[in-house]
């Protein structure tokens, strides 16, 4: 999902290799594709590549609303695999473990 510098971009992508990044490639409710955009939004803002995020409430809020947006993309889309390749750990530096599932 998330992904460095989207710029607004969508962060949904298909397992074939051809990335398709934009909002209305993808058949889903409005609401969640403007949760999907919101999310790629605070990860943009917040998160550092060398640095990681500001804090780990900070971390975990956004992971938590990653495994929301998981079920809610496989009600969706029930033929499809949704997996959430969550690798950003990363609190001021240092690696934290993945948070629990909420």
């Amino acid at each position: 999902m998330a992904e460095y510098s989207m710029g607004g971009g969508f962060p949904l992508w298909l397992d074939s290799g051809v990335g398709v990044t934009e909002l209305d490639s993808w058949d889903l409710p409005d609401e969640l594709k403007g949760a999907l955009a919101s999310w790629q939004t605070d990860f943009d803002m917040a998160y550092d590549p060398f640095r990681g995020w500001p804090s780990l409430e900070l971390l975990n809020l956004h992971f938590k609303e990653a495994t929301r947006l998981r079920t809610c993309l496989q009600r969706e889309l029930p033929s499809n695999v949704i997996e959430l390749d969550y690798w950003q750990t990363m609190v001021n530096g240092k690696e934290e473990p993945l948070p629990h599932s909420v």
